[in-house]
């Protein structure tokens, strides 16, 4: 999960340096999620629009949040987590079943 304050404009430009370092160290099947934080604030230094691109080209969720009105908290962790389960299904999913061997015990009488 990635935040940004939306009436901060660096905190956005932040969030590219953030992913870099985690496309080059997390595993490709990690959720990312990009929230907006402070949705209820009127003066917005970064639009919507920049922030759901932004989403959009690097495979993220998006929310725009508000922690004062509670706008999008319960959805964004729902979300995120929606979409961690159905991730851990792929992979194990396609995971390798470990080889067998058949045994066959022979009775001697």
């Amino acid at each position: 999960m990635l935040c940004y304050d939306c009436t901060n404009r660096s905190t956005f430009s932040n969030v590219t340096n953030w992913l870099t370092n985690i496309e080059n160290q997390a595993s490709p099947s990690v959720v990312l999620c990009l929230i907006a934080t402070k949705s209820d604030v009127p003066d917005f230094a970064v639009r919507n629009e920049d922030g759901e691109n932004l989403a959009k080209n690097h495979n993220m969720l998006f929310f725009s949040t508000s922690s004062l009105l509670g706008t999008n908290i319960k959805e964004a962790f729902a979300e995120i987590a929606k979409e961690v389960m159905k991730r851990l299904k792929i992979i194990s999913s396609t995971a390798e079943e470990p080889p067998t061997r058949r045994i066959t015990i022979k009775n001697n009488e």
